[in-house]
C-alpha cells in the first residue's frame, strides 16, 4: 500500500502534499527537518491520506492534485471539515 498524504504546518497553516508507504515515518521525518522543502514550517501534521494499492496510482494523484490548482482547492475544503486520517 501507498498513501497520499496532506500535511499541515501547525506554525503558519501552510499545506504539503506527497506520498509514502509509511505516513507516521514519514511524517517524522518532516518533523526531523529531514525534508529540506518543510523544514522551515515545522511542525507537522498528518490531515489528509488517501490510500492506494500501489506506488504508481498514488503518484498519479499526486501529481494531479499538485498540478490542478482547483481539484487542491476542494480537497482543501474537505480538510476543513475535519481532518481524515
Amino acid at each position: 500500500m501507498h498513501y497520499l498524504y496532506v500535511l499541515e504546518s501547525l506554525k503558519c497553516k501552510r499545506r504539503y502534499i506527497g506520498i509514502a508507504a509509511n505516513t507516521i515515518k514519514r511524517l517524522a521525518e518532516h518533523n526531523a527537518s529531514k525534508i529540506s522543502s518543510t523544514k522551515a514550517y515545522i511542525p507537522w501534521r498528518i490531515v489528509w491520506v488517501e490510500s492506494f494499492s500501489n506506488k504508481f496510482t498514488a503518484a498519479a494523484r499526486e501529481r494531479e492534485l499538485k498540478k490542478n490548482a482547483w481539484k487542491r482547492y476542494d480537497l482543501y475544503e474537505k480538510i476543513k471539515q475535519g481532518p481524515i486520517v
